[in-house]
């Protein structure tokens, strides 16, 4: 009798166990299958997020080159309605049509160039949005496979181990040993052995890297190469254009005003305010030291300042100062050329990581440089130097383990290693470095949990303990 009641209360307590056991295990792997999906919706937010800014960044050239066709196609409608209807009267001095007709049909160059440069821009990034989009950036939808390894059937609870169906409560792991096991690679991350811990799976989408690291903006870059260049030269044309626009409106007032009109000091005085607009233009365009801008404010004002003076002077005096006009035009000239040839030193055109030959000191191209990646002047980190703080960083982290498990965290390990990656390849040979650092962040920091996990065993717990003790 007693014998039959033990057995009865036995069968009925590994009932209950049992039915315990296994509704834990159902609710489990419930919570399991909402993690799995609230897991796909974070990747493809970041998958999402990633081809926004694939859209951005190279909307950036889309939208500005909207605006450079615009004002370049009006500035060459200008430069039409010069050529048409801004013509001389006879009696001008012929080396006046010559300054006015070159610099006239310079500026149209420039600006029909900057239209053909705008043009090629903008189809070439629009297309290479589309193939990065279409290709390579692609939203992460799981396949069927994945979609039923997310579900677990009901029977699959008799799988387990006998022991874990009748395990006993508040016996085994703790919740806080249960946690730490996230930080175990290799380890189950539930205690029916049925799941794995975070960093096993990899998933790149919700994995750490700095920004200028990720995959999408390095197709970005890569990609840029082939329309940066003409991005950046259309700027450039245009800005020449309309500086050389400018002095052919300014000859063309000396010679309608101060020869055909004989009021020579108001033709002077527009000559002086068309100056003054292109030395302002060449200030905001160009990212010029203080002696390279007054050089150029220099060469800017020489040329339309000599040539008034020669027109004043023959408009005064006619024949008997041609030899005035003589010694005044060589400046004149040798200035107006070299002015254009240091403009062409002056924005300082420099080879970049991607192969893109850029105007590094134009300051529109300096709004393109979104990640720092172009070259930076004399006394700021280079990337040489950023990744050898990040490889200093990582033995730092390490022998910084101690303190991180008793904190219970890794995170700021893992942040110390991020912040010090670098941001701003400067050379082709720091590019290599700085891509070969970012893929080895994964290695490093698999290296720096399985150390974490050594120093967390029973075995090194226990020496350390017998140390403090004696």
């Amino acid at each position: 009798m007693v014998l039959g009641e033990a057995i009865a209360a036995g069968a009925a307590g590994a009932h209950s166990l049992f039915s315990y056991n296994r509704g834990n295990f159902m609710f489990d792997r419930k919570q399991r299958q909402e993690s799995e999906y609230q897991i796909l919706e974070w990747r493809a937010a970041q998958a999402e997020l990633w081809r926004s800014d694939i859209r951005d960044i190279i909307g950036l050239t889309e939208k500005k080159m909207d605006s450079y066709l615009v004002v370049a196609t009006l500035t060459l409608g200008m430069c039409v309605g010069l050529f048409t209807e801004g013509r001389l009267e006879p009696g001008t001095p012929p080396w006046l049509l010559h300054f006015y007709m070159l610099n006239l049909g310079s500026a149209f160059m420039y600006l029909l160039m900057s239209v053909w440069l705008a043009f090629h821009a903008s189809i070439v990034a629009s297309c290479s949005s589309v193939r990065l989009l279409t290709q390579f950036v692609r939203l992460p939808v799981p396949t069927w496979e994945q979609l039923e390894g997310m579900r677990t059937y009901a029977c699959s609870y008799e799988a387990n181990r006998a022991k874990a169906m009748l395990r006993i409560p508040f016996t085994g792991r703790t919740a806080r040993e249960q946690s730490d096991a996230h930080n175990k690679r290799g380890a189950a991350a539930d205690p029916w052995g049925w799941e794995h811990v975070g960093v096993d799976r990899e998933l790149y989408e919700l994995q750490e890297h700095p920004a200028a690291l990720r995959r999408h903006i390095v197709l970005a870059r890569r990609a840029a190469r082939q329309y940066q260049c003409y991005d950046a030269f259309a700027r450039v044309a245009m800005s020449f254009g309309v500086n050389q626009l400018l002095n052919a409106i300014a000859y063309y007032c000396l010679g309608y005003v101060a020869v055909q009109d004989g009021s020579p000091w108001p033709a002077c005085c527009i000559v002086v305010i068309m100056t003054a607009i292109a030395v302002t233009m060449v200030h905001l365009d160009f990212s010029l030291t203080l002696r390279e801008l007054r050089l150029a404010q220099l060469l800017i004002f020489s040329g339309p300042v000599c040539a008034a003076a020669a027109t004043c002077a023959w408009t005064l005096r006619g024949p008997d100062a041609e030899g005035f006009v003589m010694t005044m035009l060589p400046l004149a000239y040798a200035s107006h050329g070299l002015w254009l040839l240091f403009a062409l030193v002056a924005i300082g055109l420099e080879a970049q990581p991607n192969g893109a030959l850029l105007p590094t000191k134009f300051r529109a191209v300096l709004y393109l440089d979104v990640f720092g990646w172009l070259a930076r002047k004399k006394g700021q980190p280079t990337a040489t130097s950023v990744s050898q703080g990040a490889v200093a960083a990582v033995a730092a982290a390490a022998a910084a383990g101690k303190a991180a498990t008793k904190e219970g965290t890794m995170e700021h390990v893992y942040k110390a290693l991020s912040q010090t990656a670098p941001s701003s390849p400067n050379q082709p040979q720091t590019m290599k470095r700085r891509v070969s650092f970012a893929k080895s962040l994964p290695e490093l920091r698999r290296a720096l949990r399985q150390d974490l996990a050594l120093w967390e065993s029973a075995a090194v717990q226990r020496v350390l303990a017998e140390q403090d003790r004696a």
